[in-house]
């Protein structure tokens, strides 16, 4: 049982600091993108035509 709860606890804190680093880099590359990580985005292209 011990080793159940370690296993659940340590896929939290492995999701949580996934979530966490994925949000440091978007905002690093300038947080224009929310729908995903990568640069060739559509929020971005959308954006990019408005402009």
């Amino acid at each position: 049982m011990l080793f159940v709860e370690i296993a659940i606890t340590a896929a939290i804190v492995i999701a949580a600091g996934y979530v966490l680093y994925r949000n440091l880099k978007n905002k690093s590359k300038g947080g224009g993108c929310d729908c995903c990580s990568t640069v060739d985005c559509p929020y971005r292209r959308i954006k990019k035509k408005k402009s």
